[in-house]
């Protein structure tokens, strides 16, 4: 255990010095598809392809196809092939040059990317690892995150919490040999940005700003789709109350694309679930009746009250529901679960965020939904910290 320990710090120092150094990060791409076979081919640019005894350059309008074999993973260019390997690296000659990777065991749509591509055997798969500048990285989550209908001033926002996010969370895969992976517990990242948008002019005008709470340290900057009308307190969906993510009230993401929705199903389902689930008397016909029958005035932790220990969180997650935002009706033995808003509802309302950002400056909205912060250069974090 001591040794591993150790391991894990020495991989935690060098992905942290990689980072600070020139603002690069390993972004695990296609984290969970267990990749056996990619193809992948450049654009725009000469890129050196490096590993054991290996050493050559591949133009445009060459590939590489790349499959995984029995401890380790063979490597056919489109002229000669370069055997067997266990570890890759397909190095650009410019910055901006492209990689298209499409995975065809299994086949997941392409993406293109910027910066290196690092591929690693592993027993489940390929593990495909993108070296990209942390600029170029948040380009991409903002446009994934936010599409490419935004206005500039939205953007902004974006751009900021997904810079904070990333840097919070520096170390979120640390074990695994990167920084942050592509999925939803992370940030969604497709590769480059490269539809027509404001992304690029938006981060350019508030390239490095970052939030910071009262200690000068990186805040968790988390963010939902929809609110529907109210966002939560950390500690109502999550076990810790941190001070600047508090409960918003917040009409503006009313009559947006996920504002509402409704899930029904039969009475004697729902009264079964919350009997077996969490052992709730529906044999008193009072509760029965106020289980079926739920209208609370403001969103929070618990179905019904505190005392029936029921999280909304549980609910949402055992039925899928879109939020933890919701009320219960019935009719005619179906049981109707009336929602607003998508996502885990804490932080900063992307769709109410948008709605203001037509008139509202990008700081505004952001002391908006996180309270008691800072906007900050990334790289002055170090030095206010020295003289607070």
């Amino acid at each position: 255990m001591p040794r591993m320990k150790f391991y894990i710090c020495l991989i935690s120092v060098f992905l942290t010095h990689l980072l600070w150094a020139d603002d690069t990060l390993l972004i695990s791409i296609y984290n969970r598809s267990s990749l056996q076979q990619v193809l992948i081919n450049p654009d725009g640019a000469v890129y050196t392809v490096e590993g054991k005894d290996l050493n050559v350059s591949i133009a445009p309008g060459d590939w590489l196809r790349i499959t995984k074999k029995e401890g380790a993973f063979h490597v056919q260019g489109a002229k000669q092939d370069f055997g067997l390997h266990r570890t890759l690296r397909i190095r650009a000659s410019v910055s901006s040059s492209l990689l298209k990777v499409l995975p065809e065991n299994p086949k997941k749509l392409e993406q293109w990317y910027g910066g290196n591509i690092r591929v690693e055997y592993t027993l489940k798969g390929l593990k495909l690892l993108n070296e990209v500048a942390l600029e170029e990285y948040v380009a991409g989550v903002v446009q994934a995150e936010s599409g490419v209908d935004q206005n500039k001033e939205y953007y902004k926002v974006q751009g900021i919490i997904c810079r904070t996010f990333a840097l919070s969370n520096i170390n979120k895969h640390i074990t695994e040999g990167f920084n942050l992976c592509d999925q939803t517990h992370c940030q969604v990242y497709h590769g480059k940005a490269r539809a027509k948008s404001y992304i690029h002019e938006a981060l350019g005008e508030t390239q490095g700003k970052v939030l910071v709470d009262s200690n000068l340290r990186f805040i968790e900057a988390v963010f939902h789709s929809n609110c529907g009308g109210q966002t939560l307190n950390s500690e109502d969906y999550w076990r810790g109350s941190i001070n600047y993510l508090r409960s918003k009230l917040d009409s503006l993401c009313e009559n947006m694309p996920h504002w509402s929705w409704t899930f029904a199903l039969e009475s004697d389902q729902w009264l079964g679930y919350l009997k077996q689930k969490f052992n709730f008397p529906i044999h008193d016909t009072i509760h029965a009746y106020n289980a079926k029958n739920w209208h609370p005035q403001y969103r929070g932790k618990w179905f019904l009250n505190p005392g029936f220990r029921i999280p909304v969180r549980t609910i949402r997650e055992d039925w899928r529901l879109r939020s933890t935002n919701f009320s219960v009706v019935e009719k005619d033995g179906i049981v109707t679960i009336i929602g607003t808003g998508f996502g885990h509802g804490v932080g900063l309302c992307q769709e109410g965020a948008m709605a203001r950002s037509d008139k509202e400056s990008f700081s505004d909205i952001l002391h908006f939904y996180y309270e008691n912060v800072y906007i900050v250069d990334k790289n002055r974090v170090a030095f206010y910290k020295k003289y607070k």
